[in-house]
């Protein structure tokens, strides 16, 4: 089609990064927050565990990021399409074993297996083209669960953004801190 010519077939899209660190629960922290211009205004209290690992990789932007992102553009509906939260599963993985992720698809429009979304704790702007938005799934979230995806969620119950990863066995000894990226 045309439109597909226009934006590279549908293999044109925004990219995005995944960093979560599996910290040691129980220690807490003031983290300052700043406005776009830099200034101090206000802190934080996050967590600062010890990190006891690290899981790094790309995220996939969805399909439906780039309808989001038009309508953005001209104000449609702007009031329920900007991200604004993270959402957390136990699917994506083969049959049986968590420690095999299942990649996910251009196409997804949900988790496979949601069990908890938070709000963002802080964003930031790396660069001028890029956001990291950062949730955290605290001591007494999600205990019991073997985490194995997750997902950035627009107000308006859009998923924009989905990765896989080996399953995370949640308990209260540990806090999740998700770090979900966006390039333009």
């Amino acid at each position: 089609s045309t439109d597909d010519k226009i934006w590279g077939g549908g293999k044109d899209r925004p990219e995005g990064f995944l960093e979560i660190l599996v910290r040691r629960g129980g220690s807490y922290a003031e983290r300052p927050v700043f406005t776009p211009e830099g200034k101090q205004q206000g802190s934080l209290l996050l967590p600062s565990g010890k990190v006891e690992e690290v899981i790094q990789g790309h995220n996939l932007c969805l399909n439906r990021i780039r309808i989001q992102i038009a309508h953005l553009l001209v104000g449609h509906d702007s009031t329920t399409r900007y991200i604004n939260r993270m959402v957390f599963g136990t699917g994506g993985h083969a049959v049986g074993d968590t420690s095999t992720p299942i990649s996910p698809d251009v196409a997804d429009t949900g988790l496979e297996g949601q069990i908890l979304q938070k709000n963002f704790a802080t964003f930031e702007f790396p660069t001028q083209y890029s956001v990291r938005c950062v949730a955290f799934v605290l001591e007494s979230e999600a205990n019991g669960f073997v985490l194995c995806e997750s997902g950035l969620m627009s107000a308006d119950n859009t998923l924009v953004a989905r990765r896989t990863f080996p399953g995370l066995n949640k308990t209260s000894d540990f806090v999740f801190e998700f770090r979900h990226g966006l390039l333009a």
